[in-house]
C-alpha cells in the first residue's frame, strides 16, 4: 500500500468520524483515533496492518452507535403509540369499581356504561322493539341495577379480591370482558347498519321528539344533547358511529 492509498484510507476514516459527531454528538470521538495513528507513525508501525484494524474497529463502533440510535428511535416510536393509545382511552367516563382495576378496563367499562345509557337508549324512543337479545347482554355486562354493578364486573372485582390470584389470569379475565363487549358493539353496529339497509319505517324520517321520554333528568339531557335535529335514522347513524368509535379507540376490531 503506497503512501497515497495510506492518505485516502486515513481522509475516509477522519470523514467518517466526523460525520458520525455530526450525528451522536462529540461522544463519537475522532481524538483517540487520531493519538493511534499517530503513535503507530512514530513507532514506525506496519501502517496497512495499523488501519485494517481501525476500520473493522471504526465498523463496529458505527454498528453500536446506529443500534443504540435505533433502539431510542423504537423507544420513542412505542412510548408515542402508547401515549396516543392512553390519550383515546381517557376521553371516555371512567367508573372506578376495584382499587386493583387496570384503567383501561376501568375506561372501557365507562364508555360502554355510557353508550348503554345515552346512545342505546335511544331505540325506546324511536320504537325499535327487536333489541331484546341486545339488551339482555348490556345487561350482564355494563348496565348498574341501582347501586350494584353489573353481573360480569362483579365477577372481575371478586377476582381482583383474591389473595392467591395470578396476574396472568387478571389479564385474562379483563381480555375475556373486552371480548365480550367487543362482540356486542359489533352486533349493535350490525344492527344499525340492518336498520338503515331496509329503511322500511316512515316514521324514522321525522325529527325525534324527546317530550314523551321518561327517564331521570340528567340521562334525558344527554340524549337530548346528542340526538337534539336528528332524524330517526340520523339517530342510528350516531349509535353505529358511537359503537365503531368505541370499538377502535380500544384496538378491538379483531374480536367480532
Amino acid at each position: 500500500m503506497d503512501k497515497n492509498e495510506i492518505n485516502l484510507i486515513v481522509s475516509k476514516i477522519r470523514e467518517t468520524y466526523q460525520d458520525y459527531a455530526k450525528k451522536y454528538g462529540q461522544s463519537f470521538q475522532q481524538d483517540s483515533f487520531e493519538e493511534r495513528y499517530q503513535l503507530a507513525i512514530k513507532n514506525r508501525m506496519e501502517l496497512e496492518g495499523f488501519l485494517l484494524s481501525e476500520i473493522a474497529f471504526l465498523e463496529k463502533l458505527k454498528e453500536k452507535y446506529d443500534k443504540k440510535a435505533a433502539a431510542k428511535a423504537f423507544t420513542a416510536t412505542v412510548d408515542s403509540i402508547i401515549e396516543e393509545n392512553t390519550a383515546r382511552v381517557k376521553k371516555y367516563p371512567k367508573i372506578e369499581f376495584h382499587p386493583k382495576a387496570h384503567f383501561e378496563i376501568c375506561h372501557f367499562y365507562g364508555a360502554m356504561n355510557d353508550f348503554a345509557k345515552h346512545y342505546f337508549e335511544i331505540f325506546r324512543i324511536i320504537g325499535e322493539k327487536d333489541t331484546t337479545s341486545i339488551e339482555d347482554e348490556l345487561t350482564f355486562l355494563v348496565i348498574n341495577a341501582g347501586k350494584r354493578l353489573p353481573k360480569r364486573i362483579q365477577d372481575h372485582a371478586m377476582m381482583l379480591s383474591r389473595h392467591d390470584i395470578r396476574s396472568i389470569d387478571i389479564e385474562r379475565d379483563a381480555s375475556d370482558y373486552l371480548r365480550a363487549c367487543a362482540s356486542l358493539l359489533h352486533k349493535v353496529a350490525n344492527f344499525c347498519e340492518e336498520l338503515l339497509e331496509k329503511r322500511t319505517i316512515s316514521s324514522l324520517e321525522a325529527p325525534l321528539r324527546f317530550n314523551k321520554v321518561f327517564i331521570e333528568d340528567s340521562s334525558k339531557k344527554a340524549l337530548i344533547s346528542i340526538f337534539s335535529g336528528l332524524t330517526g335514522y340520523g339517530a342510528i347513524l350516531k349509535v353505529n358511529e358511537q359503537a365503531q368509535n368505541i370499538i377502535a379507540d380500544f384496538r378491538l376490531k379483531a374480536f367480532k
